[in-house]
């Protein structure tokens, strides 16, 4: 797939414009006989010009020719533009590693927005290998020239450990930079790392306060945080109707998640009348966007027969939907619907297969049924050491809610050495510990 330039490059061109369009001398042939003198502002602008039919009529061929006159001579202004103009094919055919090479000529001359352009080049391959390294070094070069864009990249990079390694206290001020420039994403995640505690200190209030900078800046997951902050009443005072004001809001701005909230509080009659068609029909448009929560509640809906009639096929549709799309209980509730054979062709592997993918993230029910399918040889070859294995998990993950896992344990045991035992208390101990590593 080809890459192409990054909304805030164009942006960037359009602000360029503006000063172009002042500065432009009145005299366009005055100018045009500067730039032929090789004067390098005058090929600069002549070259704005015909980009931007200011001052000459638009011509794309003639605007190139004039910023290559301008870049060849080292202006990074042009240099930069000229990149652009390759990547996005105006005025000269689409070339990626040229566009690359003209960005690198303006971001070593100290363009600014080039160097951060340099950084999305080497994180998406636009002109170059996928470099993440690379990419945290240019990012890093115009973050701390204020970059804004650059600044909430970095976060995100210490945040993800994407080019570096993962420090949160790193994150959150480079975060927290971006937010205060204004950056609505930033912004959102600075929210966040004040609701956990991510690199300072717990602080609900002072995440209401950055989600609501984010929402007023139609940031769409900003407006549903504070529809949760309401409902749940973190940071501010209990208000039902206020969560669903919010939740509106975030609706209309498109989050998908505020479509499944709306259909809670219409299941349930939280803020609103109980309406059991409207919570449905806003489960069914957040699962239009692949929400998993929503296709999950659909797909119980149908698999018990409340208030839909019964429907296994249906069931199962929604419940594959949802575990595609990361919903951990689906995945174990395909598992047992492919056992049951309820919706779809009986088939123990595919049952195993779905539980693992749930155990795997620590799911204690999955983790249970992985032990067994091991120990009746379901799905997998018997094998009483991993059935060991995963019961010591699913007994780790139940809190012991499931009081007869240390007989299970007994029974499957008996049919282990010592060391075997030993190993797999090793082994499950070692598999505990990254379940929850990941789970951070």
């Amino acid at each position: 797939m080809r890459k192409r330039v990054p909304f805030t490059v164009v942006f960037t061109l359009i602000s360029m414009w503006c000063f172009f369009l002042y500065s432009l001398i009145n005299d366009n042939q005055d100018l045009l006989q500067k730039a032929r003198q090789g004067n390098i502002d005058a090929q600069l602008k002549v070259g704005m010009g015909y980009y931007l039919g200011e001052g000459f009529e638009q011509d794309y061929a003639k605007a190139v020719k004039w910023l290559r006159y301008a870049a060849i001579k080292g202006c990074p202004d042009a240099q930069f533009i000229l990149g652009t103009c390759y990547n996005i094919g105006k005025g000269v055919r689409y070339n990626p590693y040229l566009s690359y090479r003209w960005w690198k000529y303006s971001a070593k001359n100290d363009f600014l927005e080039a160097q951060y352009t340099m950084g999305l080049s080497y994180q998406f391959g636009m002109g170059v290998d996928i470099d993440l390294a690379q990419a945290f070094k240019w990012y890093l070069i115009a973050a701390e020239r204020d970059h804004i864009n650059a600044q909430y990249k970095i976060g995100e990079s210490y945040h993800l450990g994407i080019g570096t390694n993962m420090d949160i206290e790193q994150a959150t001020k480079w975060y927290r930079y971006a937010a205060h420039q204004g950056h609505a994403y930033a912004q959102y995640s600075a929210g966040w790392r004040y609701y956990n505690g991510d690199g300072v200190k717990e602080n609900r209030q002072e995440a209401v306060k950055w989600w609501y900078k984010a929402a007023n800046q139609g940031h769409p997951d900003a407006a549903n945080s504070l529809g949760d902050s309401y409902y749940f009443g973190e940071g501010v005072d209990h208000d039902y109707f206020e969560a669903i004001n919010w939740y509106k809001k975030a609706e209309k701005l498109g989050s998908d998640y505020a479509k499944f909230n709306l259909g809670v509080c219409y299941f349930y009659g939280i803020g609103v009348e109980q309406n059991y068609d409207k919570a449905i029909n806003w489960w069914k448009l957040a699962g239009d966007q692949d929400q998993p929560n929503a296709l999950y509640n659909l797909a119980k809906i149908y698999e018990k027969g409340i208030i839909l009639e019964q429907d296994y096929q249906e069931a199962f549709t929604y419940y594959k939907r949802a575990a595609l799309n990361g919903n951990i209980e689906a995945q174990y509730r395909l598992g047992v619907l492919y056992v049951k054979g309820n919706g779809v062709a009986r088939d123990f592997e595919k049952s195993v297969k779905w539980w693992r993918l749930a155990a795997n993230q620590g799911h204690w029910k999955a983790q249970y049924f992985m032990s067994i399918s091991y120990a009746n040889g379901k799905g997998v070859t018997q094998d009483f050491y991993e059935a060991y294995v995963w019961l010591l998990l699913s007994q780790s993950f139940s809190n012991d809610e499931y009081q007869t896992l240390n007989e299970d344990l007994k029974i499957i045991g008996n049919n282990l050495k010592n060391i075997e035992l030993q190993n797999g208390k090793n082994d499950a101990d070692r598999l505990i510990e990254n379940i929850h590593t990941a789970k951070r």
